[in-house]
């Protein structure tokens, strides 16, 4: 949930928010790039903790994941 969180609820709305402003936010666009970094890097971070609990069934999740 956590992985969820950070991928979808903070990378992809900051990434809306760095195209076209649909939110129409004044956040500066590098903090958006920061926050789009930090939420998708602990997305991985976890899958790849994830990895070890669960099994190597995981990972096409972690590659397919950010292409949709």
């Amino acid at each position: 949930m956590l992985a969820f969180f950070l991928a979808v609820g903070l990378a992809a709305h900051a990434m809306d928010e760095l195209r076209g402003r649909p939110l129409r936010t004044r956040i500066p666009s590098w903090a958006l790039v920061l926050v789009v970094v930090v939420g998708l890097l602990g997305a991985l971070a976890l899958g790849i903790a994830g990895v070890d609990r669960v099994g190597w069934v995981l990972i096409p999740f972690m590659v397919a994941g950010p292409c949709w």
